[in-house]
């Protein structure tokens, strides 16, 4: 009984010391933690005085006089784009996310790419090396020009930056400048145009009862605004032989997510050659596993097969009709036929007394069950 006695006191006092033990752990590992300091980070551009705070932050305010290889600033692009659209040679269109992109931006002069024109490495490492005064900072702009007959692709080198007072041609011995119109990458502008003018227009008009038929849904007119949706392919040049040809083919699809899980067996070549987009056609079709020459062949195959289809249907019930009148003429004629056919009927006779005992037998059984119960 002492013994037990002893033995209680102790676990009070071995509890006391562990809990000691772990609240001082834990208070020095919260001490360690902060005074333990960051690993400096290493950061592009200036960086502040750590003392103050400003260790790591990057400067994101553009300069007045930019670098050699700085970025185009805000203030240089915007006194580009007013000198574009002022000047009588290039007449660049203004667009904006609000304009509707479609047929009518493409027979413009409109901006497709802008970047900073890089110095010449002599004048580069002049300015670097010797300290010689900067070259001029000058910016690339491509232009779609679809105001010009024909339509091309120009590059211009414009500057000086930020005051542009000229945009040159581009002079490459790597290179032709311009380029033909069917050369320019597509953009969202034409595939508005290709939308209107095709999708919604001539293709709805001509095959939308096909697809609605094949596949219960078209690119226009839709239930509940779920329309056929596309996917495009381009077709290189180098494939067609013939620089000014410009294809392209569309893909469609249902709107749906992971829509290639639920392919759509239809898709056309579109022929995008001129920059009016009220010239576009269709060069080919794929419709259930076959090319065809175009939508009208299509639609003439698809319309012959049906005819075909239905001509068939007739021609069976026709069959049926003549084989039922050939059958009521044999057993006019044949006794033979006469004694088969009154066998078959006292077979089938048979055959349903049996039915009717089996049915007996079920509903006897099923009588005595539950009576027993």
């Amino acid at each position: 009984m002492p013994a037990l006695n002893r033995q209680s006191r102790i676990w009070p006092f071995a509890t006391f010391v562990i809990t000691l033990i772990a609240v001082c752990l834990f208070i020095a590992l919260i001490a360690v933690s902060l005074k333990e300091t960051p690993k400096p980070v290493r950061t592009c551009g200036k960086t502040g005085d750590r003392d103050t705070g400003g260790a790591g932050v990057i400067e994101d305010a553009e300069p007045e006089l930019p670098g050699l290889f700085h970025d185009l600033t805000t203030k240089e692009l915007t006194n580009l784009r007013s000198f574009l659209e002022s000047d009588p040679e290039i007449n660049a269109t203004r667009l904006s996310i609000d304009d509707e992109l479609g047929r009518d931006a493409l027979l413009q002069s409109y901006v497709s790419v802008v970047d900073l024109y890089l110095p010449t490495k002599s004048d580069a490492l002049a300015h670097l090396d010797q300290g010689h005064p900067p070259p001029p900072r000058e910016a690339l702009v491509i232009l779609f020009r679809g105001d010009k007959s024909p339509a091309v692709v120009e590059e211009r080198v414009c500057g000086p930056l930020p005051n542009v007072v000229s945009c040159r041609m581009l002079k490459s011995p790597k290179r032709r400048n311009p380029v033909e119109y069917s050369l320019r990458p597509f953009n969202m502008m034409e595939f508005g145009a290709l939308i209107e003018v095709l999708l919604h227009g001539v293709v709805e008009e001509k095959l939308g009862f096909l697809l609605r038929e094949s596949f219960g849904i078209s690119y226009a007119n839709c239930k509940e605004n779920l329309c056929l949706d596309f996917f495009t392919t381009p077709v290189s040049t180098g494939l067609l032989r013939d620089i000014r040809q410009r294809r392209l083919w569309v893909w469609a699809h249902y709107p749906v997510e992971f829509f290639i899980l639920h392919p759509v067996d239809f898709a056309l070549l579109a022929v995008l050659d001129d920059a009016d987009p009220s010239t576009y056609g269709v060069d080919k079709v794929w419709y259930a596993g076959k090319l065809y020459d175009g939508m009208d062949d299509l639609v003439a195959r698809y319309n012959s097969s049906s005819r075909k289809n239905d001509d068939d249907d007739d021609e069976e019930d026709y069959d049926d009709d003549d084989t039922d009148d050939d059958g009521d003429d044999d057993d006019d004629g044949d006794d033979d036929d006469d004694d088969n056919d009154d066998d078959d009927v006292y077979d089938d006779d048979n055959n349903d007394d049996d039915d009717d005992d089996v049915v007996l037998v079920v509903l006897v059984v099923l009588i005595q069950y539950y009576g027993n119960e």
